[in-house]
């Protein structure tokens, strides 16, 4: 069972509620600062009552309902909320039945997703760009058992989640923080613990990041000769 905290407005949560299956999900209560004086939802609580008020312990997630997701998350996290607890899109719900509570809730509080992967078994993300598994189609790579492998451009790590499934040790490069991606998520619900080094590539010294049997350097090439003729 999910517990959640809805925030948002009662035409928004109305939408949600009919979306969520009622046996996966309780609300503890809902959040409208706004008071609207038709909120037809109980307990109704201003945001910063809900986060004096109501433990940490007591839900598992905040269902943000409004249109102004970005605001409100923002708003949440300045209040107190931890943002781990945040969820502004409900794109997962589609596949509830594949997952269990916490890896729902993971794979939603990622804040936004730039590849779409197929990140579980029957479970995709939603992100901009694609997967490529012809990238990784060469017979050399079809098992990779102990080989040491430099994932350059990691971001969400599908990549890096592919080859670990292929028996390799990955360490994944990026300039963005895992934080920052689904990175952290996408290594915490396939149980799977990848090095990860956040840095820029012009960086990139086998002195300071060791050395590999192979390295991977998808979707960053053209990005480094862009910057290179642009100076």
């Amino acid at each position: 069972m999910i517990r959640t905290i809805m925030w948002g407005s009662g035409a928004d949560i109305k939408a949600l509620l009919k979306q969520l299956p009622g046996e996966r999900f309780q609300v503890v209560a809902f959040i409208c600062d706004d008071k609207e004086n038709d909120f037809p939802y109980f307990p109704m609580m201003t945001s910063r009552d809900a986060f004096e008020k109501i433990p940490a312990g007591d839900y598992d997630a905040i269902f943000v309902a409004n249109n102004t997701v970005k605001d409100i998350r923002s708003e949440a996290i300045t209040i107190g909320f931890a943002a781990k607890k945040i969820i502004t899109s409900f794109y997962f719900i589609q596949y509830i039945s594949k997952l269990s509570d916490a890896q729902f809730i993971s794979l939603s509080t990622v804040a936004w997703w730039y590849h779409s992967f197929e990140i579980l078994p029957g479970v995709t993300t939603p992100g901009t760009c694609i997967y490529k598994p012809w990238l990784l189609a060469w017979s050399e790579l079809n098992n990779l058992t102990g080989k040491n492998i430099l994932d350059i451009g990691a971001w969400d790590g599908p990549y890096t989640l592919e080859m670990t499934r292929r028996g390799a040790n990955v360490t994944a490069f990026d300039i963005q923080p895992p934080e920052n991606s689904g990175f952290n998520t996408m290594k915490k619900v396939n149980g799977i613990d990848p090095k990860h080094i956040n840095e820029n590539v012009y960086n990139l010294s086998p002195i300071r990041h060791g050395t590999y049997d192979l390295v991977t350097f998808l979707g960053v090439y053209y990005h480094s000769v862009s910057i290179c003729q642009h100076k």
